[in-house]
């Protein structure tokens, strides 16, 4: 992009109406913006569209895009249950569906432990080891007294 620099232009490269001589537009100035927008709408990582002098609405729907886009590819929190029957100390792997990009720090927050069994003794959740692509979550509980039917949690990652 490039600021107006023709006659008339403010020495910051700002157009002025007065006190006169008023900004004149050169073509250069005009052929810049205009390459600009063109690159939105036309570029693979934009619109990804050919310019239709009929549609003035390619460069709005271009921003659409590309904002989806990023929005998608973030991908910056999962969130799932594990249900099964958990013994007393047990590891469990959980994969994500689709992993976080290389390189990704994730916080991992457990929700609700033993979402319909019964436990009549303390349990707890650590994580075990963690990637990209999932954790491992490695349930304790006590090992003496009490019933322990543990039956499932849920669990959230998210980006940081």
């Amino acid at each position: 992009m490039r600021r107006v620099s023709s006659s008339g232009a403010t020495v910051d490269g700002m157009f002025k109406a007065s006190p006169a001589p008023a900004t004149q537009l050169d073509a250069a100035w005009h052929n810049a913006v205009q390459e600009e927008i063109c690159k939105v709408i036309e570029d693979a990582t934009g619109g990804d569209a050919v310019l239709d002098p009929g549609n003035n609405g390619q460069l709005l729907a271009a921003i659409g895009t590309m904002i989806s886009t990023a929005l998608a590819t973030t991908n910056s929190r999962k969130r799932g249950r594990y249900v099964g029957t958990i013994a007393v100390t047990q590891v469990i792997p959980i994969t994500f569906d689709t992993p976080f990009p290389d390189g990704t720090e994730y916080a991992l927050v457990y929700g609700d432990l033993n979402l319909g069994g019964s436990a009549s003794r303390d349990n707890w959740m650590q994580t075990y080891g963690k990637s990209e692509g999932g954790f491992y979550a490695l349930v304790q509980g006590t090992v003496t007294g009490g019933s322990n039917t543990l039956d499932g949690f849920d669990w959230i990652a998210e980006a940081i």
